[in-house]
């Protein structure tokens, strides 16, 4: 509503980049287990551990991607602590594939005798800002899930999850003026707390200055307009039937059960007044061949649509690639994978997306991207 370019419209772009993760998981015993993942990426970029090529031959970093320790007591519970890997059964609509979670998580998977229904409830804690009064407050997500997976024959098999996430204090506000000194300047340690820093976000959530008012600095900080807590439903249903081709469909639902318009236009003192925006999204996905690319001749193909409305789910941690990352997009994704080798593939991908409402001084006008992604992988 500002009209400010946000995103890059005219210009084509071209990269070469590769991804390597080395990962290593050791069975302390028959109840520990520990993990750690070294990858290529950056330290700014926690969706993404691609590297891209032309840095004038210049050296790649190798991060720590994961680092966890797995504790299971008994049969039907699992705990895991560090740098974890997505505890959530879901889909790239809320949780990019790339993303690892910081913080705790158990899962219970309770039975009872019967092998063909098996539910599960997940829980987890996650830091993602350290308190540190009085300069500024913690950030935390919370998330739980239950589902269950349920085996009708040997060749049939559904899978459904429902998931809700609380993300607390990551909503911006309004700076307290009484931070400001006489000439209107900031001058409290805290000051500024309440962004949405620009190497978090990607881009999609609705956005709003918090600087206090009569602020006369230079710099703008940017907070969140909406609270989060995603309501998350996933299923899967795979048929066998034709095994190993197995076709797969895949539905995702979400809607941001804290996005308030009255809300918002209060906790920003007036200064977003919001007539667009959208709290929900969806993605559906059909995938044809097999489950793994494993051997040579291998394949598989998928055709996917989805809807993700701008204030949806938190934007800096959705799927990277479609519309270029983020939020606020709809369209398709059209994929392609072959084994020319055992443990070694091709793949195409065609991701197609438009904006859905726009942000410019031109209703009319919308961001569109195509992205076209050829990758070789190898395994070992």
């Amino acid at each position: 509503s500002l009209g400010i370019a946000t995103a890059n419209t005219r210009e084509h772009r071209e990269r070469t980049r590769l991804r390597a993760r080395l990962g290593v998981l050791a069975n302390i015993s028959a109840e520990w287990s520990a993990g750690i993942r070294l990858a290529t990426g950056s330290t700014t970029d926690r969706v993404s551990t691609n590297q891209s090529l032309g840095q004038d031959f210049n050296k790649y970093n190798l991060l720590v991607d994961r680092a966890y320790i797995k504790y299971d007591p008994v049969e039907w519970l699992s705990i895991t602590g560090g740098r974890v890997p997505n505890p959530w059964f879901s889909t790239d609509l809320v949780w990019d594939e790339d993303l690892n979670f910081e913080g705790m998580a158990a899962t219970f998977k309770p039975s009872f005798g019967n092998d063909a229904f098996k539910p599960f409830l997940t829980v987890g804690a996650f830091p993602l800002k350290e308190e540190n009064q009085p300069a500024s407050q913690g950030r935390w997500m919370q998330g739980i899930q239950g589902g269950a997976q349920w085996d009708f024959s040997s060749s049939t098999r559904l899978k459904f999850g429902v998931a809700w996430y609380g993300f607390r204090n990551f909503e911006g506000q309004v700076e307290d003026p009484t931070s400001l000194d006489p000439g209107g300047r900031p001058m409290a340690a805290n000051y500024g707390q309440y962004e949405y820093g620009r190497n978090l976000r990607q881009k999609g959530n609705t956005l709003f200055r918090t600087n206090a008012l009569g602020d006369t600095g230079t710099t703008s900080y940017w907070g969140l307009a909406s609270r989060f807590r995603p309501l998350n439903l996933t299923a899967s249903l795979d048929l066998a039937q034709f095994d190993p081709v197995h076709l797969v469909m895949t539905a995702d639902w979400v809607r941001n059960t804290a996005f308030d318009r009255g809300e918002i236009l209060g906790r920003t003192q007036g200064r977003i007044n919001l007539t667009d925006g959208k709290d929900y999204g969806y993605h559906y996905k059909l995938t044809l061949g097999m489950p793994r690319i494993q051997k040579a001749r291998d394949w598989q193909v998928s055709a996917a649509y989805r809807f993700l409305g701008s204030d949806a789910v938190v934007d800096a941690f959705t799927d990277s690639d479609f519309g270029l990352g983020g939020t606020n997009m709809k369209g398709y994704t059209l994929g392609l994978q072959y084994g020319i080798d055992n443990n070694a593939s091709v793949g195409l991908r065609l991701l197609s997306a438009d904006s859905i409402d726009s942000f410019t001084m031109n209703p009319a006008h919308r961001f569109a991207v195509d992205v076209i992604q050829a990758d070789i992988n190898v395994r070992f």
